[in-house]
């Protein structure tokens, strides 16, 4: 009975227009503020002036916000794996790879 086992996207069930939109405008809005507290932090690190706000806050509450769009979009869309989408989305998204530096050859 190998054979006869169906893939979780054969089963699952299409979603509506609406719970799409629902899923990418629920993202969306998660979205815009780490967006913009990460372009506040890159603006205040690359800033002069002596009355600028901390640019590492801004970096972090920026980072911090981007896993939860990921989370929001894989399980508001119906995603049948959504945790391991979820954590994909994060190694992909990643600033530093998970997979060790190939040495240069010299």
């Amino acid at each position: 009975m190998a054979g006869s086992r169906r893939s979780t996207w054969e089963t699952t069930i299409p979603l509506s227009p609406r719970r799409k939109w629902l899923a990418i405008t629920m993202a969306t809005l998660a979205f815009v503020p780490a967006y913009w507290s990460l372009l506040a932090g890159m603006v205040a690190s690359a800033s002069t002036s002596a009355h600028v706000p901390n640019p590492g806050a801004a970096f972090a509450l920026g980072l911090v916000l981007v896993p939860f769009v990921f989370m929001i979009l894989a399980f508001l869309s119906g995603h049948p794996r959504a945790p391991g989408a979820v954590v994909k989305a994060m190694l992909l998204a990643s600033p530093c790879p998970p997979w060790p530096a190939m040495p240069s050859p010299e």
